[in-house]
């Protein structure tokens, strides 16, 4: 690692490179010129930092000429996550970043602030400088693969080791204690009516990283906040060509973050800030940036055929936080509309590591006085919204119902397109006893038609017991007798206990729905236990669509687009 550099400074003027000439310490050929770069291994003389820039050997790296800029004191230090920041100590605008894309400059990379400081995200533009004083001007190159997470790993470690050379000193996270007024956005009819905590911020200027997930006029990518280094997941607005009078399409933004405003619980996406309701800016939401979607958590590709031996570790936790998430959105009187493996995100932030879960994807959910009509992604619609446009909470725990199929790896959604003779292949494959008279069943009178052989299929799978008897409280085909979130999560703990609970096992209500169902059911009293297979998880799947290929190993895709339609 000694021999790696982090970046180098390559100097554009002639008082950049009498600089260059005064640190031999430093010096590397670059592409043909003499520079200044420095190795991962490199310590500063000032503790907590980099690399220190200013006259005084005691305590700076690089020495500046006394005919330079006398009084500069500038350094670079490392955040613990990695994001390298440029502060100026000096009083006066005396360090600046010129930082220069798709042929011209780009301002929101200035130094801001008390004291004056920015991010120098892991990119690569046309031209990055660096500026002391009036005459020093050197342009910036990061030596490390700007698309590389081992290069983010490999910074973040070089930060602690800085901080743990210093008897844990660690740097603080910037803060503005004096925004400037003109900083704070004008209220438009568009700006959301959310408390003071979410209200009335100043701006965030970001550098954007990678995508994570896009859809219909949205965005959500990873991105870097320049004044704080702090990394967000932030949903931006695409805005439309054609130029509306008042930005109406703000409106769906302005609902979701009502909504999320209203909603807090800890198994729940966490709002963070919002902005962009002026006119002309895209709208941003900014949430934590989590681990992935239970999407990802997925095994990969999903084989068919195969019945999975026994549920992942995590199972009990996911059934138990998102039903708790679940209820608390139903306690509050709205309805998701969205429920499925993409809309939930996990990371590590449990005890010993273990895996937390939120829901997220709030995007559809609407108070339950507004939720009829039906709206979300198709393969995760309840019975009552696919033949009916009826929907409410029953119908978010349907959605949840087929979620936990595919997390337990007994049912992908693209199964609802094999033939019928390859779904009776599958039943006989999971063994069950009355795979050969399966038929589909269709209402000719639904709305949605094509829908209607996937809730026979999962049906089917409660009628011949190849998942556990407790998931018919979730996926009763009648609303009615269909199990509220809370009730769903008690039922289904039963068969996937938590793994350390001290409690007894609890017991088993009423399950919702056992005078409803199939009427061909058998009748049965112990059930073989379910072989779960794994989950998938965010705000926003990222494995491409599924196409139809051989049953027998097709892969997950995404769901069809999440929309809203109505009777």
């Amino acid at each position: 690692m000694d021999s790696e550099y982090l970046f180098t400074l390559v100097p554009l003027t002639a008082a950049a490179t009498r600089i260059v000439n005064a640190n031999k310490c430093y010096h590397e050929i670059y592409k043909g010129t003499k520079s200044l770069s420095f190795k991962t291994s490199h310590r500063s003389r000032f503790p907590g930092r980099l690399i220190s820039f200013g006259c005084q050997p005691v305590i700076n790296d690089v020495i500046l000429p006394d005919d330079e800029s006398p009084t500069l004191q500038c350094s670079f230090y490392l955040l613990s996550n990695g994001e390298l920041m440029l502060e100026d100590a000096t009083t006066g605008h005396h360090t600046r970043i010129i930082w220069e894309d798709n042929d011209r400059q780009h301002e929101k990379y200035s130094l801001e602030g008390d004291p004056r400081s920015r991010i120098i995200p892991l990119a690569n533009p046309q031209l990055m400088q660096i500026v002391f004083g009036a005459e020093v001007s050197f342009q910036f190159k990061w030596r490390l693969s700007v698309d590389s997470e081992t290069s983010k790993k490999k910074l973040s470690s070089i930060a602690r080791a800085i901080i743990a050379s210093n008897q844990g000193m660690t740097i603080a996270e910037p803060r503005d204690s004096h925004p400037h007024l003109t900083r704070h956005e004008c209220r438009t009819f568009n700006t959301p009516n959310v408390p003071a905590e979410f209200d009335d911020k100043p701006p965030r200027q970001i550098h954007e990283y990678d995508t994570i997930d896009s859809g219909a006029g949205w965005e959500c990518v990873k991105a870097v906040d320049l004044r704080t280094g702090r990394i967000w997941a932030v949903k931006g607005s695409r805005n439309p060509e054609e130029k509306v009078i008042g930005e109406p399409w703000k409106a769906a933004f302005t609902q979701e973050v009502e909504t999320l405003a209203q909603l807090s619980h800890r198994n729940i996406i966490r709002l963070e800030h919002h902005q962009g309701w002026s006119l002309g800016p895209p709208v941003q939401i900014f949430f934590p940036l989590y681990k992935g979607t239970v999407r990802d958590l997925l095994h990969q590709p999903h084989r068919c055929f195969e019945n999975p031996s026994a549920p992942e570790s995590w199972v009990p936790s996911f059934i138990s936080q998102t039903l708790a998430g679940l209820a608390f959105i139903h306690k509050n009187n709205m309805v998701h509309r969205d429920i499925m493996p993409e809309n939930i995100v996990y990371d590590n932030g449990g005890p010993n590591n273990s895996k937390m879960f939120y829901i997220s994807g709030f995007g559809l959910t609407v108070p339950k006085e507004f939720a009829s009509g039906g709206a979300g992604s198709l393969s995760f619609l309840a019975p009552e919204t696919t033949r009916y446009s009826h929907c409410d909470s029953a119908s978010d725990v349907y959605a949840f119902g087929v979620t936990l199929l595919e997390v337990t790896g007994k049912y992908c959604i693209s199964e609802s397109r094999l033939s019928t003779d390859e779904w009776r292949a599958k039943l006989k494959a999971f063994n069950a006893k009355h795979y050969a008279s399966y038929r589909d069943v269709v209402d000719p009178e639904a709305r949605l038609t094509e829908l209607q052989p996937g809730h026979s299929r999962i049906q089917s799978l409660i009628d011949n017991y190849v998942v556990r008897k407790s998931l018919n409280c979730v996926l009763e085909q009648d609303p009615k007798l269909r199990a509220t979130a809370s009730e769903a999560c008690r039922n289904l703990l039963v068969d996937y206990p938590l793994v350390g609970d001290s409690a007894p096992a609890p017991k088993r209500g009423p399950t919702p729905g056992s005078k409803g169902g199939s009427s061909q059911t058998p009748k049965r009293d112990r059930t073989p236990g379910s072989k779960g297979g794994s989950s998938q998880v965010s705000k926003q799947g990222r494995t491409p669509a599924s196409n139809g290929g051989s049953p027998r190993a097709s892969k997950r895709g995404r769901t069809p687009v999440s929309k809203e339609f109505s009777s």
